[in-house]
């Protein structure tokens, strides 16, 4: 399956804090699968029969109950990969640089968000997209997905969506477990050949907590 770069931008998208146009993107997203990917189209769809008729507080407010306030469905892909160790620093350095060599903007959040590496997934060379897939993106997906489907949550549609198209992605390679210390198989992106820099800091808080 083909899924042209610029679905997985409007799909990332959907990964960040949402506003009035939510709604909207979320249904486009929808509209743009139904051809190349009907699976991952009907997860959307549950999503969106899930967030109807929600106004702009109510999303945001579940939101940021869903994964702003739950560490197990934190969207920074870093925490589920390595938790505190010093290899996240590094995940974060190669992430900033990957999405710098993309054109993709962080848009305040840290480089590890999952709004960002989906949308990296989808514009990534053909050699190194399956890799991506499997190291990274789908063991923090799946943990992601367990805990919002305990909670019933009104996000787990976006969650099946996402997991489908990266599950294709990555073919038949193995699936690195969460947690498990992969730092020498960063798949080379970003800094390769580069001298590391220092980890970024994390972003200022710029939501209140609920």
């Amino acid at each position: 399956m083909k899924t042209h770069p610029a679905i997985w931008d409007q799909l990332g998208n959907l990964f960040r804090y949402p506003d009035a146009t939510y709604a909207e993107r979320l249904h486009q997203c929808r509209q743009a699968l139904e051809t190349c990917c009907p699976e991952a189209a009907a997860g959307l769809l549950e999503a969106e029969e899930a967030l109807a008729g929600k106004s702009v507080s109510e999303l945001e407010e579940l939101y940021t109950r869903t994964f702003d306030l739950n560490p197990t469905c934190s969207l920074e892909i870093g925490w589920h990969l390595y938790g505190e160790q010093y290899e996240r620093g590094r995940f974060l350095v190669r992430c900033r640089d990957l999405l710098c060599e993309l054109g993709i903007g962080e848009e305040g959040e840290l480089p590890d968000h999952l709004s960002s590496l989906v949308s990296a997934q989808g514009h990534l060379s053909q050699d190194l997209a399956p890799s991506f897939s499997a190291r990274f993106l789908l063991p923090a997906l799946l943990v992601m997905r367990e805990a919002l489907r305990d909670k019933k949550s009104a996000f787990t549609g976006l969650m099946d969506a996402t997991v489908v198209l990266c599950e294709d992605m990555k073919g038949d390679l193995p699936l690195a477990q969460p947690r498990q210390r992969i730092d020498a198989d960063l798949v080379q992106i970003g800094t390769a050949g580069r001298a590391p820099r220092p980890a970024p800091r994390p972003a200022p808080a710029r939501r209140p907590v609920l």
